[in-house]
C-alpha cells in the first residue's frame, strides 16, 4: 500500500491521499504493508505503557478512521501517561464527541492528565468549555489552575477576571503569570493594589507585567510605587534584566498615567541609567507635558 510521508513543524506525517500533502511540501512516498494499522492498533491492548506511547507515536500520523475510536478508549488507560497523549491526540485529531471526553479528563485523578486536558480545551473555542475550564481555577493544583487560566484568556467572562484578580496572590509564579496576563486584557481597578505589590514580586515577569497594566489602569495612587521601581527600589537581581526592564516599564507607566509628580524622578534618571531607562523616561517626560497643555 503506498503511503506519503512529509514534515511540518517538526512533526513527520504518514497519509494515503497525496492530495492531504500540503502544497510546497517535500514528500517522501513510501510502501507500507496493509496490516500495519491493524498490526498497531492490535498493539494498544498491550498492559506495557511504553508500548502504548510508543505505538501512538507512530499512529496517530496515519488517516484512518478506526484511529480517531481508539484515540477516545485511551482516554480511560490505566496509565497517566498515557492519559496525557491521548488528550494530545484527540484534541488533534478533531471531532465533536472528543470535547465532553477532554472535560471530562478536567476532573482526572492525576494532576498532569487535568493541567493536559485544561491545556487541550484551551485550543477549542467552545462555550461548552467555558465552565469546566473556570471550575479548574480552584484546582488544588497550581500547574493545573495556571493551564485552566491560560486556556481562558480568549474568553470575556466577569468570572474568569474575578478570579485572577485574586490569583494575582496566589504563591505559584505561573499562576501569577497567567493572571496579570489575563487582567493586561482587561485591565480592572479592583486589581489595583494587588499589582502595586506585584512590583516587588521576584519573577521579573510578574513585577514587569504588573508595571504595564498599572499604566494602563492610569490609576494616580499607582505613581508612587512606579516611581520606588523606576529608582530601582525593587531590584532583586532578576534573570533577563529584569530590574532594568520593571525600570524602563515603570517609566512607560508613569507616562501613560500623566501625573506631574513624577516628573522629576523621570528627569533624574536620565542621568545615570542604563539606555533603555533613560529612553523610556524622556518619552514619558514628553507625554505628562503634552496632557498638561
Amino acid at each position: 500500500e503506498r503511503v506519503y510521508i512529509y514534515n511540518r513543524d517538526g512533526i513527520r506525517y504518514v497519509v494515503k491521499n497525496r492530495s492531504a500533502v500540503p502544497k510546497g511540501t517535500n514528500i517522501i512516498e513510501h510502501l507500507v504493508h496493509p496490516a500495519a494499522v491493524d498490526n498497531l492498533i492490535n498493539a494498544l491492548d498491550n498492559p506495557n505503557p511504553t508500548v502504548k506511547l510508543s505505538v501512538l507515536q507512530i499512529l496517530w500520523r496515519f488517516e484512518d478512521t478506526r484511529i480517531e475510536e481508539h484515540l477516545i478508549k485511551l482516554l480511560d488507560d490505566a496509565s497517566p501517561l498515557v492519559r496525557q497523549r491521548a488528550i494530545s491526540l484527540n484534541y488533534n485529531a478533531g471531532g465533536d464527541k472528543v470535547i465532553p471526553r477532554i472535560i471530562e479528563a478536567l476532573k482526572d485523578n492525576d494532576k498532569s492528565v487535568r493541567a493536559g486536558a485544561a491545556r487541550a480545551l484551551g485550543q477549542i473555542q467552545d462555550k461548552r468549555v467555558l465552565d469546566p475550564l473556570i471550575g479548574r481555577l480552584n484546582d488544588d493544583e497550581d500547574n493545573v489552575k495556571a493551564a485552566a487560566l491560560s486556556s481562558l484568556i480568549n474568553f470575556d467572562d466577569s468570572r474568569v477576571l474575578d478570579l485572577s484578580i485574586v490569583l494575582l496572590k496566589n504563591k505559584s509564579v505561573s499562576v501569577r503569570r497567567t493572571a496579570v496576563f489575563y487582567i493586561k486584557k482587561k485591565p480592572d481597578i479592583r486589581a489595583l493594589e494587588s499589582l502595586i505589590s506585584l512590583l516587588n514580586d521576584s519573577d521579573w515577569l510578574v513585577a514587569t507585567s504588573a508595571a504595564e497594566v498599572l499604566g494602563l489602569i492610569g490609576d494616580t495612587r499607582a505613581v508612587d510605587p512606579l516611581i520606588d521601581a523606576l529608582n530601582d527600589k525593587f531590584s532583586k537581581n532578576r534573570m533577563f534584566g529584569g530590574d532594568i526592564e520593571l525600570r524602563e516599564k515603570a517609566a512607560e507607566a508613569l507616562g501613560k498615567i500623566g501625573d506631574e509628580r513624577a516628573i522629576e524622578s523621570l528627569q533624574y534618571v536620565q542621568k545615570d541609567s542604563p539606555v533603555r531607562v533613560k529612553n523610556a523616561a524622556q518619552k514619558a517626560i514628553e507625554k505628562i507635558k503634552s496632557k498638561s497643555k
